[in-house]
């Protein structure tokens, strides 16, 4: 009894931190530092495990009210959390980014599957005091402590103890409850000899009307053991139930009398095998199969009395598997094998379920790549198409211009023959004063106007050919800054 006190002490200690000071383990309230507005209550007790991510050291010291915000993403490459996918938390108010919950994690960071991680960089810790002042405390991180996984896996090999004992208070128990707990770790430590007899006789004490029965043909040394071991193993898981049912006679009834050691030679076999797994983890029907023949004794040697306390074995062996089930009632705790395939089962679900995520997301991928390879290729086909058909219209302004200042150059030569011709005729009008030859200067002065008459309408028809060059031009250059433009704004 002292040694399972000790036991659930230390289960008790490994399930739970250590008490810490009372500053250490005040509990505080989480204020968003952007909009002032409360988003949970902590117990102030933190585990440090990025630059800026705590992880609380207790699971369930406390409550937060942060919203899932975006979709899952994977944590970064060489941090504490690489390989886990996060889900971002927010704060309710203003959006702000104050955590995120560890949705999956690798095999080596189980513990953090599950868990929430706060920013306490962004997150303020006020503390009330009984005073009535609320003041701001800093986080307390414990060193000591490793983070608790969510889910303690009951089929952990270090603590076979731990998997029989539920989280709930200690009571004290009859001095019954305190033999069926204790059977388990006795039956996987010590040798199969003195849990055999008492088992037997605790079995002929719930049994008494056997005993009237007379005694059948001696069966044979070897079917005698084998239903012996049967039944032992057979009632074995039942103990707990009986004792919950009735109430046992004190320790020194149930204490083996005299012919007990005589029962107890033929179970010192030198072919004895090695202790089983406790029966409270194995299923009811299967325990008669699972228990290996032994062979007769050598030193046998059953008298009358044993052969009546070996009757009840024999007579316990004629019931059914179905009064067998319906006396056990719940089998419980579930056994190990059928727990490892339902973990198998689910990981193996949870696998499969986030292959084809990974699949839709790399389809999605590859489809999203495909069409900004055809938007890429189609923009450059455009600015391509753009870019040659703004040079071949610079090329074509580029002679227009060319032309111009040739039209331009013989607008200026004309100008300059027709001042010519007009210094001409005026030297020939001053002439024409003379009375000596007066039809001449008559004559030649008809034949210069009438040219100049026609130089003037040149010249004018050219004048209206420059303007419409020059309304051409400013076209053109307002539509090649209209192209640049609309260029320039493109790769943006």
């Amino acid at each position: 009894m002292a040694d399972e006190a000790v036991e659930a002490a230390e289960s008790i200690d490994r399930g739970s931190p250590r008490a810490a000071s009372p500053a250490a383990t005040a509990t505080v309230t989480g204020v968003c530092k952007r909009c002032q507005s409360a988003i949970g209550d902590f117990f102030n007790s933190w585990h440090r495990i990025t630059g800026s991510y705590y992880l609380p050291a207790m699971l369930g010291s406390y409550s937060s009210t942060l919203r899932e915000y975006g979709e899952q993403q994977a944590a970064l490459i060489a941090t504490d959390l690489d390989g886990c996918l996060i889900q971002p938390l927010a704060c309710p108010s203003c959006s702000d980014l104050l955590g995120f919950t560890a949705v999956d994690a690798p095999a080596a960071k189980q513990s953090y599957r599950g868990r929430d991680f706060f920013k306490l960089p962004r997150i303020e810790l006020r503390c009330k005091s009984p005073s009535g002042e609320t003041t701001v405390v800093e986080p307390k991180v414990d060193f000591a402590l490793e983070p608790l996984p969510v889910e303690d896996s009951p089929l952990a090999p270090s603590s076979p103890v731990l998997v029989r004992s539920p989280p709930v208070p200690v009571k004290s128990a009859p001095a019954d409850d305190m033999e069926v707990d204790t059977r388990p770790v006795q039956h996987a430590s010590q040798p199969q000899l003195p849990s055999s007899g008492l088992q037997q006789h605790h079995h002929h004490r719930h049994d008494p009307h056997h005993e009237p029965l007379p005694p059948p043909p001696p069966p044979p040394p070897q079917q005698q053991q084998q239903h012996h071991h049967q039944h032992h193993h057979h009632h074995q898981p039942l103990r707990q139930v009986e004792g919950n049912r009735q109430s046992l006679p004190p320790p020194a009834v149930r204490s083996p009398t005299g012919p007990a050691p005589l029962h107890l030679l033929p179970q010192k076999s030198p072919s004895n095998p090695l202790p089983s797994p406790s029966p409270a983890v194995k299923p009811v029907h299967d325990v008669q199969y699972a228990q290996p023949q032994h062979p007769p004794p050598k030193d046998a040697s059953v008298g009358l009395t044993n052969r009546t306390r070996d009757l009840p074995p024999v007579m316990s062996h004629v019931h059914s598997p179905v009064e067998q089930h319906r006396t056990n009632g719940q089998h419980y705790p579930r056994p190990p094998q059928e727990v490892q395939i339902d973990v198998l089962e689910r990981l193996q679900t949870q696998i499969s379920q986030n292959s084809s995520v990974l699949t839709v997301h790399g389809r999605d991928m590859r489809r999203y790549e495909g069409s900004l390879q055809h938007q890429e290729e189609n923009l450059r086909r455009e600015f391509q198409g753009q870019l040659h058909h703004q040079n071949s219209e610079i090329h074509r302004v580029d002679e227009a211009v060319v032309r111009l200042q040739h039209e331009m150059r013989g607008i200026r030569e004309l100008l300059e023959a027709l001042s010519r011709e007009v210094q001409a005729s005026r030297e020939v009008s001053a002439r024409g004063m003379n009375p000596r030859i007066p039809g001449a200067p008559m004559s030649a002065q008809d034949t210069a106007l009438e040219l100049m008459a026609d130089q003037v309408s040149v010249v004018s028809q050219k004048a209206n050919e420059v303007d419409t060059l020059k309304i051409t031009i400013e076209i053109m250059k307002n539509k090649i800054q209209r192209l640049e433009e609309a260029a320039a704004a493109a790769p943006a």
